[in-house]
């Protein structure tokens, strides 16, 4: 069976940077020099046959830590062709692609003997390309290297959006959204490459695009724009954007509506604890002064009685004592 990948469903996770390694130079030449069929079944990695059962179920892993033999493993076995069309893109070894791809854990875990995964974006074929050659070069590389940082934003965006084509973890391009992160999450970036993002995120989960509309609709939510008018006749231009930002809004305010809720029952409850505590200190307040009053009644009558004909009873004493 065949599958499209990269859908809106696809999972990612963001966890820490990666820089490159010294051997970056090295693993570029590589990624030249390495050419990944598109009408054969065969690469410069060792190959399987197309009739190969299908591996043990590989886990999700960090592939960055591993030892170039344990890379080399996920390498071997049944590789799924990567194809635009009738165009074979390239052919990505089965464990591997377990391995650093969430989403294709979930096709494989609904379909094992899942053979092609389709492509929809046909002018993203070359940086797809160029990602499927990275993976392979690494399983030949001493130490493991990142996915080469490109010149320029949008080539930047391609080779993102290239690696959430195929589902892999964002962990591996971390190092490249790093370098973009503070311009999009400090600052309003320029129009241009505020269309860049929005037009090569592959969804909303985009960690990129999604940090920078959220800043975006914070400093609109706050009235924080130097220039809202101009922002407002952009978004009247990018309905995309504009929906996004539109709904972040709606979760902001319904937040912060949720921590004004939490904040008039914190409030209540305080309220509601400290008139029990002055209405228990009331209490014992009449309390003591009941029992004083109750004191001074039974002396007062002590002093009468002494003050009499005769003189009280033990008894008579104890009676007045237990009136009081």
């Amino acid at each position: 069976m065949s599958y499209a990948p990269g859908t809106e469903d696809g999972p990612s996770r963001v966890n820490g940077n990666r820089t490159l390694s010294d051997g970056l130079q090295d693993l570029v030449q590589q990624v030249d020099n390495l050419q990944v069929s598109a009408t054969t079944n065969t690469t410069d990695v060792v190959a399987a046959s197309p009739n190969s059962p299908a591996p043990t179920h590989q886990p999700l892993v960090d592939i960055r830590g591993f030892s170039q033999a344990d890379r080399n493993r996920l390498c071997t076995g049944r590789f799924v062709q990567i194809k635009e069309k009738e165009h074979v893109t390239g052919r990505i070894p089965v464990s591997l692609l377990l391995a650093i791809s969430p989403w294709f854990q979930t096709v494989y875990s609904a379909d094992p003997n899942v053979s092609v995964l389709y492509i929809t974006d046909s002018f993203f074929l070359g940086p797809l390309e160029t990602v499927i050659k990275w993976l392979m070069a690494n399983s030949k590389s001493k130490d493991f290297v990142s996915i080469p940082i490109r010149k320029t934003l949008r080539d930047n965006l391609l080779t993102m959006r290239a690696t959430r084509q195929l589902g892999i973890d964002d962990v591996y391009t971390e190092h490249i959204r790093s370098k973009y992160w503070g311009y999009v999450t400090r600052k309003i970036p320029t129009f241009e490459d505020i269309t860049l993002i929005e037009v090569h995120a592959l969804n909303r989960e985009d960690p990129l695009y999604k940090a920078m509309a959220t800043t975006l609709a914070r400093l609109r939510y706050k009235d924080e724009l130097a220039e809202p008018a101009q922002l407002e006749d952009y978004l009247a231009q990018h309905s995309k954007l504009a929906a996004f930002m539109e709904d972040i809004d709606k979760e902001y305010e319904a937040k912060r509506q949720e921590m004004k809720a939490i904040k008039v029952q914190r409030e209540k409850v305080w309220r509601e604890r400290q008139a029990r505590r002055a209405e228990q200190a009331h209490r014992a307040q009449q309390r003591e002064r009941r029992a004083e009053e109750s004191y001074q009644s039974a002396i007062n009558r002590l002093d009468a009685a002494a003050e009499g004909s005769r003189v009280l009873s033990e008894e008579e004493i104890r009676a007045i004592m237990r009136r009081g």
